[in-house]
């Protein structure tokens, strides 16, 4: 290998790096911007947001590397930033839906993961992968919100009134991954 190689193959990862940083970023920014949509339930303390629209989403569009935009978020917010629903930061973590946040990181590497699978079908395809990033976020999610409501009580807090709107969610997700599949290089 010449120097002018080596060179050269450096500046080529330093440019990949950064661009993988500012899309690592900019998937931080969009779910950060998913969790300001929010509407409180008076019922229980986990509130509707957009914020798995938005983990699944990115996830099933970037693939396995969404882990590191869901985990710059999750970081960004642990460390103060006002990130998460309604604009909580670090206490959002310890409060009743912290197990949904937690759960992110692995959402979107399980959802990413499935969704770089060569299936014909984009949209059954991302629709599968996303059921089992919701799953990954529900199983962490209701069991950390068991701890605040009791285990009796956690299925009618903080499953059963989400159920259709995560459904929702996940099909309009998957839609508007495969539609924005079309574009992509």
């Amino acid at each position: 290998m010449t120097v002018k190689q080596a060179v050269l193959d450096r500046e080529f990862t330093v440019k990949g790096s950064a661009k993988e940083l500012l899309t690592f970023s900019g998937g931080a920014v969009f779910l950060a911007l998913m969790s300001r949509i929010t509407i409180s339930l008076p019922f229980t303390p986990v509130p509707l947001t957009m914020q798995t629209f938005g983990v699944l989403a990115l996830a099933a569009f970037l693939g396995r590397k969404s882990f590191y935009s869901a985990a710059l978020f999750i970081t960004g917010g642990s460390l103060g930033l006002p990130l998460f629903s309604g604009g909580a930061a670090a206490a959002g973590l310890f409060g009743p839906t912290g197990g949904y946040l937690l759960a992110f990181p692995l959402a979107a590497f399980l959802t990413g993961y499935i969704s770089e699978a060569k299936w014909k079908n984009d949209f059954v395809k991302y629709s599968a992968a996303m059921l089992a990033g919701e799953l990954a976020i529900y199983s962490c999610g209701l069991a950390w919100l068991g701890l605040f409501t009791g285990y009796g009580a956690v299925l009618k807090l903080g499953l059963y009134p989400f159920i259709a709107g995560d459904v929702f969610k996940l099909l309009l997700a998957a839609s508007a991954v495969s539609g924005l599949n079309k574009y992509r290089d």
